[in-house]
């Protein structure tokens, strides 16, 4: 090989891509609800405190376990929407960026 050529790597790529990938979607997910809880609104404090993720196989699960919990994240006809979850789901995207990059840098 003369030393113009460019070298695919892909076993090391993978290698670097999945190692660790199972503690990445752990902080990904723990992220997700930590940002959910700062921005969700507070009166008795019951729908912040009730925000949690969980682990299910290899999926993570992240949402609120008040009844009303929909109700705030869309609002209904007489009230206006809150919305917590989905902020920050879209906020978790610069999060996911540094936590899996961290194995590759």
């Amino acid at each position: 090989m003369s030393d113009n050529n460019v070298v695919w790597r892909g076993e090391l790529f993978k290698k670097l891509l999945f190692e660790g990938l199972d503690e990445r979607m752990d902080e990904l997910a723990e992220a997700i609800a930590d940002t959910a809880k700062s921005l969700a609104p507070v009166d008795t404090g019951a729908l912040r405190e009730s925000i949690e993720w969980i682990k299910e196989g290899d999926e993570r699960f992240i949402g609120a376990g008040v009844p009303y919990a929909a109700y705030v994240e869309y609002g209904t006809s007489t009230t206006q929407a809150r919305p917590f979850l989905r902020p920050a789901v879209l906020a978790a995207i610069q999060a996911a960026r540094a936590i899996f990059s961290k194995e590759i840098m």
